[in-house]
């Protein structure tokens, strides 16, 4: 998973830049500190450069451990690290956003599923075939707009076996039969076609007296 690789080293990237940071800064006042130490203090001025000699090997090692955190991040630089962390906070985000209407939709499917399951609202066998029909009619377009905002979302990283766990879900939750499903869109499909084939020597012979005259 692309977050879950990420995650650690962006984490241990921005550990290690607070700490080379503050490193940094701990350098800079020890060498205002041995400016303003007079030269006739010798003992204070050979404890500033010790200090700094410990420092200035803590702030390689830092840097060194931050090259190598940005070489595990497939970057080259301090920029491209930081374009990183606003794509994995953007998709931190998004991931939220979608796991709140998870939960709406999931909500709104349980409580449409508990009355569809109750007798008083359950239709009539014409009814049925109605709505099923309706639902066979609508669903494509539907789901179709949903996979494009999905990717559009999510890009490379779209999962489609999850797609395929959440149709069934959907199927499950709104005590819909696929089989029943499918084998109603085919007949349906078969009408049209039978339909359009009965239509179509109506307009031949159209044609053809069109030609005539």
């Amino acid at each position: 998973d692309w977050m879950n690789h990420f995650n650690p080293i962006l984490n241990k990237y921005n550990t290690v830049k607070k700490k080379l940071k503050a490193k940094v800064t701990e350098r800079k006042e020890l060498n205002v500190k041995k400016e303003k130490t007079s030269i006739l203090n010798p003992i204070q001025h050979i404890k500033l450069n010790q200090q700094l000699t410990t420092v200035t090997e803590e702030i390689e090692e830092l840097k060194s451990r931050k090259e190598q955190l940005i070489f595990q991040a497939e970057c080259s630089t301090d920029k491209d690290m930081t374009n990183l962390y606003k794509k994995y906070d953007q998709m931190n985000k998004n991931l939220d956003i979608l796991d709140s209407q998870d939960i709406s939709l999931q909500k709104q499917l349980e409580k449409d599923a508990t009355a569809f399951r109750e007798e008083k609202f359950r239709p009539e066998p014409k009814q049925y075939t109605e709505l099923l029909d309706t639902r066979i009619q609508i669903r494509p377009d539907f789901r179709d707009k949903l996979i494009e905002q999905l990717k559009g979302t999510f890009g490379k990283y779209y999962d489609y076996h999850r797609r395929d766990i959440a149709a069934n879900e959907v199927d499950y939750l709104n005590v819909e039969d696929p089989d029943v499903f499918s084998h109603r869109a085919w007949e349906l499909k078969y009408q049209r076609e039978q339909e359009m084939r009965r239509n179509q020597p109506a307009r031949t012979k159209k044609r053809s007296y069109d030609m005539e005259l």
